[in-house]
């Protein structure tokens, strides 16, 4: 005995690219391959349809991208934790925090190699924009 091929049922629909049944489609929409929804949406829907559909395969993740241009980080906290090699090849522990703050436009380090002394600059508009863009 020979194997079923696993085919869809219906037929494919041109402009919404799903496969229909038979009665979803008019006398000419069998032959056009176009649902009787889609005929009825005018011809400006369907290139923008089309358009869109056209842009998402371009470029995917542009819709991500422009939601993260609105975001807006207002504070950042991170902290290094590692070994540095100064000019002169002498190794230094860096046990240090960084905090910034867009509000109060300050930079602060607290360095807790030497006991948790804490230095802060404040910085300019033009600045503080460029560190955290």
């Amino acid at each position: 005995m020979s194997k079923k091929k696993n085919r869809p049922h219906g037929h494919y629909c041109k402009i919404c690219g799903e496969y229909k049944a038979n009665e979803k489609f008019s006398g000419k929409g069998h032959t056009a391959h176009i649902y009787k929804a889609c005929s009825r949406l005018s011809a400006a829907e369907k290139v923008a349809d089309t358009t869109r559909e056209i842009y998402n395969v371009c470029f995917p993740h542009a819709e991500r991208n422009a939601m993260k241009k609105q975001l807006v980080i207002n504070a950042l906290l991170f902290e290094v934790h590692t070994e540095v090699y100064d000019g002169y090849g002498d190794m230094e522990l860096a046990d240090r925090r960084f905090t910034i703050d867009r509000k109060s436009s300050v930079l602060t380090m607290t360095d807790f190699h030497t006991g948790g002394v804490e230095q802060s600059v404040t910085l300019e508009g033009g600045q503080m924009a460029k560190l955290l863009r």
